[in-house]
């Protein structure tokens, strides 16, 4: 994983980029659709980015439904 987009099953949207070796960065966005059906996406992580190491972001995945199992 170096860096991707991910969907739970809440429809949030977490961007993550792998910065080093141990040392993952991620921002979680909700998307909202507007009067005129356009979708924007608002940040809910205010502390952005979050940082985690590799085990971390793997339970972090795991815990908001993002993975179905812990590999």
């Amino acid at each position: 994983m170096k860096k991707g987009e991910m969907t739970n099953k809440d429809n949030f949207i977490l961007k993550y980029e792998n910065k080093s070796n141990d040392v993952y960065e991620f921002y979680v966005y909700k998307p909202l659709t507007s009067g005129s059906n356009k979708i924007k996406h608002i940040l809910v992580n205010k502390d952005c980015p979050l940082k985690m190491n590799y085990r971390q972001f793997v339970n972090y995945l795991y815990a908001e439904l993002y993975l179905d199992i812990i590999p």
